[in-house]
Order: C-alpha cells, then structure tokens, then sequence
C-alpha cells in the first residue's frame, strides 16, 4: 500500500498560469464557451503565441497551442469509447482548470448516463464553478469540487472528493491532463498508484492522462530537451521527463495496479480526430490504463 505524499505543500501556483492560456485556447478552437474566456486567459493567449509559433517553425515541430489541442482531443477521443464501449459513467477529472470538457460531454450524454466531477485547487475550483453557475452550464449530476492532488488524505485528497460524489458501483474514468510534468516522478507516482487504488475499489475503469512523449533517438531527445524549455518558460518553472521508453511507462503503471497499460501517439489518430499533425514526431503521448475491479471476499 503506498503511504500518502508526505509533501502536500508543494507549490502549484504557477500552474493557474496556464490554466487561464489553455481555457483560451480551447475557446479560441471552438472546445468551449465564452464563460471560459478570462481576461488573463486572452492576453496570456495572444502575447505568447508569436513566438511559440516561430519556435515551433524553427524546430520543425507542432507549435505550442497544436500539442494542446492534439492531447485534449485525444483524450475527449478515449473518454468517448470508454463511456460508450466500456460502460463508463462517471468521471473525475482532476486539476480540470477552465477546460469545458465537463460541460461538453455532460450535454452530449445528459445526466441520466454520465456524472462529472471536476476537481482543482480551491480558488480555481470556486472559480470555475462560479463561471459555470453563471453560465447556467452546472446542470444535475455535475460537480465542482476542491481537491489537491498532492494530498494524500484530509478534506482536499481525492479520496475525500470522491466519497462524496462518486457511485463506487459504476465504472469510473480519472482524467489529469497538463499536469503531470509540472512535478519530479515519485509524488506522480504517489497519485498514480492511489487512482489505481480509488478505481480497484470501486467498479473498475481507467486513468487517461498526458506526458511528455520519449524516443531512443538523440536528436528527438535534444529537440524534447528544447520543448520542454519553452514549455517551462510559459509555465515559469521546471517541467519534468518521467521515462525514457514505452516499456517504462508501462512497467511503472502495472506496478501500480494498472493493467492494459497504452501509450498512444497523436500521429496514429491522424484522420480519426481533427489534430495538427507536426512534421516529426510529436512531443506528447496519451496513456490510458484500465484498472479492474477487486474481487471481494
């Protein structure tokens, strides 16, 4: 069993920062309502992406607002065939930010198929349920609720959270997109293993997530090694490689109790989900992993 992050308070901050870019973003390509435009959002937006695009031109890579619509609409892909092929029906999607994922898949499914559950940080979380409260976008069977996913237990763990709104006898999906690289691997590895714990104890499901994508190839890598940097200077602050090969990712996660374990390249949904495609390889994979239920007694 693996013993709660002792180190709660580290700092994520820095993290709204973006929350605001991405809010915008999803906006400005048709993913989300104008309740979602924040005012930082648009001038965050619109100040950074000259020159991510000219980085992107110049590295040969997908720009940064590309790689973001590449992961959120191939997650959006994977949540899509989880609920409607695996019997998904509720979701908890942690660090949610301003993304309008909630409110699009809630209007897609309605409340009698689908429970959504958004989590992030208190003030954000108050944020965004006064944004979709205002908006008239906070229909039955959809939360907002505060959680730190640091926290390994108190009022703002995700254990916490999901007591009060989630159904241990359906099948659940936890969602965490853009987060993950903003901290080193083992308090990552700390939330993995207790979101495999949250679904084995209930009706089973499965975790999708994004990373930083890995290659044995050393010009990849110095490229990666470059993205990540610009990444970093919009984030303001470090961001992390957690493993180097899809044979790690997958041993880390069966580890944790995750079975079925897939990494998934943008490139192989080109033609199947409306993504920009770069002219290498892109620098972001989806993992999605299935967690079954315990079997009991």
């Amino acid at each position: 069993m693996l013993v709660p992050n002792p180190q709660p308070d580290i700092d994520t901050s820095r993290i709204s920062i973006t929350a605001h870019m991405t809010g915008y973003t999803w906006y400005a390509n048709g993913l989300s309502s104008a309740a979602f435009a924040t005012m930082p959002g648009r001038l965050f937006y619109h100040a950074t992406r000259p020159w991510m695009r000219m980085g992107g031109r110049v590295l040969g890579i997908a720009d940064f607002e590309a790689t973001l619509l590449q992961r959120h609409r191939i997650i959006d892909h994977l949540l899509e065939k989880a609920v409607e092929e695996k019997g998904v029906g509720q979701v908890l999607e942690l660090a949610c930010g301003l993304s309008a994922r909630g409110v699009r898949f809630m209007e897609k499914y309605g409340p009698e198929k689908l429970r959504y559950v958004e989590a992030d940080l208190p003030g954000m979380a108050a944020r965004k349920k006064k944004l979709l409260q205002d908006g008239g976008l906070l229909g039955e069977n959809h939360f907002v609720v505060p959680v730190n996913i640091l926290a390994g237990e108190g009022e703002l763990s995700l254990e916490q959270a999901a007591s009060h709104t989630l159904d241990p006898n359906v099948p659940t999906a936890v969602i965490t997109e853009g987060i993950t690289y903003y901290f080193p691997l083992e308090p990552m590895k700390d939330l993995w293993g207790r979101i495999a714990n949250l679904l084995s104890s209930g009706s089973g499901g499965v975790y999708l997530y994004d990373d930083f994508a890995r290659s044995s190839s050393p010009f990849y890598t110095n490229l990666l090694m470059a993205w990540t940097w610009l990444v970093g200077i919009v984030a303001q602050g470090k961001m992390h490689l957690h493993f180097l090969s899809g044979q790690e990712v997958n041993d880390t996660f069966c580890g944790l109790g995750f079975c079925d374990v897939s990494v998934h390249r943008p490139e192989a949904f080109a033609g199947v989900v409306p993504i920009p495609v770069s002219r290498i390889a892109s620098f972001v994979d989806i993992i999605e992993a299935f967690v079954e239920r315990e079997i009991q007694g």
